[in-house]
């Protein structure tokens, strides 16, 4: 699966700054449109069942209890090619700064920390952002979620719900019908201790797996 990061711009379709796509966030009966710009991330949780697929885990419980780091180990899950920033059809997988003792567990935190490393680079495209929020099965976890805001460099916030699409979807119904609906209280919050270096290395990385799908002359 992959990840979509959004910020809502209001009741105007603004052209997005290049590398985000414009589209409608919602509407209600008798309201304007409200839209945001997006970036999309083809492969994130991809990555994850990539690796339970080959038989490094079997609970997405175990993530869970992952310490530390992937060192200068770096996944790019570029299945199907890589989205925001980079719109390359020809990127393709890698797994990159593998030695001998290269573990699962490494392996496992590389997969993890590629999500955080894909958000980040969409984040600048967007301009100034205060925070973010932040919903699906991967947000609960937590060393990821740290990682997220340190890369970010802004605060991760989850709310109390776990899947804000599907709770936004029927709040908006629940509106329809003349149904009180409270917004969602924030449930977590990690602030960030920023880590330039990694993203850096990360790029790098991301460099390497680009256009090694081009058809050759």
């Amino acid at each position: 699966t992959g990840a979509f990061v959004l910020k809502n711009i209001g009741p105007t379709p603004l052209p997005a700054p290049e590398g985000l796509l414009t589209t409608v966030a919602w509407q209600e009966t008798g309201q304007p449109a409200l839209y945001a710009w997006e970036a999309a991330i083809f492969s994130a949780a991809a990555a994850l069942q990539w690796l339970e697929k080959l038989g490094l885990f079997s609970d997405y419980r175990e993530l869970d209890s992952l310490q530390g780091s992937a060192g200068d180990v770096f996944f790019v899950p570029a299945f199907t090619g890589l989205g925001t920033p980079y719109w390359d059809p020809y990127a393709r997988g890698l797994i990159i700064g593998l030695e001998r003792d290269t573990d699962r567990q490494t392996l496992l935190l590389a997969a993890l920390e590629a999500i955080a490393y894909q958000t980040a680079d969409t984040l600048e495209l967007f301009g100034e952002i205060a925070e973010l929020r932040v919903d699906g099965g991967v947000s609960q976890n937590e060393l990821l979620m740290q990682l997220q805001a340190d890369l970010a460099g802004r605060p991760v916030v989850r709310p109390i719900h776990g899947e804000v699409t599907a709770w936004g979807a029927a709040a908006l119904a629940g509106r329809q019908a003349g149904l009180p609906v409270r917004p969602l209280a924030p449930a977590a919050r990690w602030d960030p201790h920023p880590r330039p270096n990694l993203l850096t290395r990360w790029r790098e990385a991301v460099r390497r797996a680009q256009g090694w799908a081009r058809p050759t002359p």
